[in-house]
């Protein structure tokens, strides 16, 4: 193996953790814009804020 070989594994094995990180954040933004718009959509269904 090359030096530049070298460097390129190494380029991606320092790549590989933020990549990771960034996929579970974009994961996780998803997830939260479902659970959003979910609790949007039951609260109109039941009838918004009542006044007792």
């Amino acid at each position: 193996m090359g030096k530049t070989e070298k460097t390129k594994q190494n380029i991606v094995t320092q790549q590989s953790p933020p990549n990771a990180i960034l996929g579970l954040i974009k994961v996780t933004c998803y997830l939260l814009d479902r659970q959003i718009r979910r609790l949007e959509r039951d609260f109109f269904a039941e009838g918004g804020i009542r006044e007792a």
